[in-house]
């Protein structure tokens, strides 16, 4: 009996002592938090909590039905996979945990280094994946490595003890891109990447061999912290070490203009005027948080991106390109019509932002003297009139048709009344007070027009003199390009610019401390008539308690697009109707009318677009995107 009672205590205690032995060997191989195995190299990191389930969510709205039900979808977006689903393996299987991406160039994907291949030339990358437990795991390594494995050179080292899987994907007449991918299982987390010293480097971050990791980084912390709870509920976030970021775009640059004297990436711009305004933002920049989720009611989506600078460090005041102010421009949209497309507001010190702002001129290519605008001196004359706001409208599309069949001959006059769609759009320039609004038409009178004019002249002279060298037997009229005429309307002076025959008749204006110059007479008669009515574009927004919310902060900036309005808009035009008839024609037969119309039908059920911007305290520049879609739930 005692003999019997000692072997079921020892065999008690043995199995205790191997329960206790597995939870402590498995307690050391599970990772706690997968940025300790990232190197704080990492430029991009992207993350998400169980993204399988999301995807799949999404994959059930009526929206995404919507699109998989396109006519054309599995010809031109739809995945497509050989055999059945049981000898294939469904990445979103690894995705039903934790996963991310961590991105070690400035770009994912590069112009190819190679001239004679015009393939891609991939960026350094690690993709990571918890793996769940209570699933098989080595059947879950097995199916992922047979997935790439068919018809590729494999091989495998070891280093410290962890086997790197290789294989290689060797260039092919039917491969776009060279790729050698290297994986590995670290404890509870599967690694995959392009670069097999950036494997090492997590390798030995879980070793212990070195501590630089995106765990220990304090810039990760200093920008992401703030945003625990939202790391594991939101669709997917961002983290960007803009520092990081910056410099290795400084250095792309370098070699540009070592090789071919500017980088494909930023073709046409002025490289040393933009080095040197990305190295003054370089001196103050932190890093970045950005995410993507649903708004409260699932009827949109959500991005939100937070940069974050050291605004203690801004000896050049370079913030104040973002410079905020408690006065959005609410009494300016007092003046937008109702039924306008969209509206842009910009919220500015513009005397303050102005030095930075016209290094863009260059570095864009714009060949333009950014101390002058049509003869007007910008910091003398225009910069002490201007008050905070500056806005733009698209309120319609109108469409205006033209003579073209003496330059379309060969076509046979098909074309001999082209109708070309003109936008029409209203610019509002607030000024200091109604003094300063009216020395700035002033300016416009005397000053911009004639300079304009001047310069149109000139322009037609030379075409005209070219015409006759080369004996062209019709020359153009010689009458004046430019013509302005005044029309009084409602107790306001509307001076009309003619051009090009009434080509176009831009109009502008002034009334309180504001400047208006319109597409059109009937745009400025228009938004005249608002002034005495309450029927304006806030007022379209009343009930909207989203958008009431959010139009009452300070912001940079703010736009906001009736994206349903504008593609009926679009569709209601001749030349939209007229090139849905040559699509088939185009592309031979793989699109028809009919699939047009299917993807008018999904994309006017995206309701509204709206973007905001604004500097909050700390040096934080907040940046909101809202897209309201029908048929999320």
């Amino acid at each position: 009996m005692k003999k019997r009672l000692t072997i079921i205590i020892v065999s008690l205690f043995g199995a205790g002592c191997l329960f206790f032995g597995f939870k402590l060997i498995y307690k050391s191989k599970k990772i706690e938090n997968i940025e300790s195995i990232v190197s704080d190299k990492a430029i991009h990191y992207l993350s998400s909590y169980d993204l399988s389930e999301k995807i799949n969510n999404f994959i059930k709205a009526p929206f995404y039905k919507k699109i998989v039900n396109l006519p054309f979808y599995e010809e031109f977006i739809g995945f497509k996979f050989e055999g059945s689903g049981e000898k294939n393996f469904s990445l979103l299987e690894l995705l039903d945990n934790e996963s991310a991406l961590a991105v070690f160039s400035s770009q994912i994907v590069f112009t190819s280094k190679n001239k004679s291949n015009s393939g891609p030339n991939i960026g350094d990358f690690i993709f990571f994946t918890r793996l769940d437990t209570k699933k098989k795991i080595k059947k879950l390594i097995g199916d992922f490595y047979l997935t790439f494995e068919i018809k590729k050179k494999s091989d495998f080292l070891k280093y410290k003890g962890i086997k790197v899987k290789k294989i290689n994907f060797s260039k092919e007449k039917n491969d776009k891109i060279d790729l050698i991918l290297h994986y590995a299982v670290l404890g509870d987390i599967l690694l995959a990447g392009n670069n097999d010293k950036l494997i090492k480097e997590s390798i030995d971050l879980y070793k212990g061999d070195n501590e630089e990791s995106l765990f220990n980084s304090e810039c990760f912390h200093n920008v992401t912290d703030k945003y625990y709870e939202i790391k594991d509920k939101a669709i997917i976030w961002l983290y960007t070490n803009q520092k990081n970021f910056y410099n290795k775009v400084e250095a792309n640059m370098a070699k540009g203009r070592q090789s071919e004297k500017e980088l494909n990436s930023w073709r046409g711009m002025q490289i040393n005027e933009l080095e040197g305004l990305l190295k003054d933002f370089s001196k103050i920049l932190i890093g970045s948080f950005s995410f993507i989720d649903y708004d409260n009611t699932k009827q949109g989506i959500f991005y939100k991106n937070y940069n974050y600078f050291e605004d203690s460090r801004d000896s050049e005041d370079l913030l104040n390109i973002f410079w905020t102010s408690g006065n959005m421009g609410k009494n300016l949209l007092e003046f937008i019509p109702y039924d306008s497309i969209s509206y842009l507001g910009v919220v500015n010190n513009f005397s303050k932002s102005w030095k930075y702002l016209k290094k863009m001129i260059p570095s864009l290519g714009v060949n333009l003297d950014a101390n002058q605008f049509f003869g007007v001196d910008i910091n003398q004359e225009i910069l002490p009139l201007l008050g905070r706001n500056i806005a733009g409208v698209f309120l319609d599309i109108k469409e205006k048709s033209f003579d073209l069949s003496n330059n379309n001959q060969k076509m046979g006059g098909v074309f001999s009344k082209f109708p070309i769609p003109f936008p029409e759009l209203a610019f509002f320039i607030e000024t200091k007070d109604l003094t300063a609004a009216k020395k700035g038409m002033n300016l416009i009178s005397h000053k911009i027009i004639p300079e304009l004019k001047k310069n149109l002249e000139a322009k037609k002279m030379k075409q005209i003199a070219l015409r006759i060298r080369q004996g062209s037997p019709k020359l153009e009229e010689t009458g004046p390009s430019v013509q302005v005429k005044i029309k009084n309307y409602k107790g306001v002076d509307i001076n009309i610019l003619s051009l090009k025959k009434d080509l176009l008749d831009i109009s502008f204006c002034n009334f309180d401390k504001y400047i208006v110059i319109a597409a059109s007479l009937e745009t400025a008669m228009k938004i005249l008539d608002v002034r005495n009515s309450q029927y304006n574009f806030l007022n379209r927004y009343s009930g909207d308690e989203f958008m009431k919310g959010n139009l009452s902060l300070p912001y940079s900036y703010v736009y906001i697009v009736d994206f349903d309005d504008m593609v009926q808009k679009i569709i209601e035009t001749r030349i939209f109707n007229m090139a849905k008839m040559y699509v088939p024609m185009i592309t031979r037969g793989k699109l028809s009318a009919v699939d047009i119309n299917s993807i008018v039908d999904v994309l006017k059920d995206i309701s509204l677009i709206m973007g905001t911007q604004r500097l909050l305290e700390g040096g934080v520049i907040e940046n909101i995107k809202h897209i309201k879609i029908k048929g999320l739930m």
